[in-house]
């Protein structure tokens, strides 16, 4: 992520304005939080809200385009509500 190239780069220059906390066991927790964000959320909601919203529109039927599929759109809509759950808890 870049974020950790700038910050192993630029961090210790900038004291309590790095990106990444200096404590190691925060800055895996922090690259665990981005992992589930880039993966686990993209898998479950954002990515199949886009894919059935944009995507699908701008593809021809060949290529799996044509109307959303409301069953996914469902299913991305009620996954949101555990993810938001927990970004809430963290």
């Amino acid at each position: 992520m870049i974020a950790e190239f700038l910050d192993e780069m630029h961090g210790e220059k900038l004291g309590d304005h790095r990106l990444l906390p200096r404590d190691i066991a925060t800055r895996v927790e922090v690259r665990r939080l981005c992992s589930w964000f880039n993966d686990k959320l993209f898998e479950e909601v954002s990515g199949p809200l886009v894919r059935e919203r944009f995507y699908k529109r701008h593809m021809t039927a060949g290529q799996g385009g044509g109307s959303p599929d409301t069953d996914a759109m469902r299913a991305a809509r009620n996954n949101i509500r555990y993810h938001l759950a927990y970004i809430g808890w963290l």
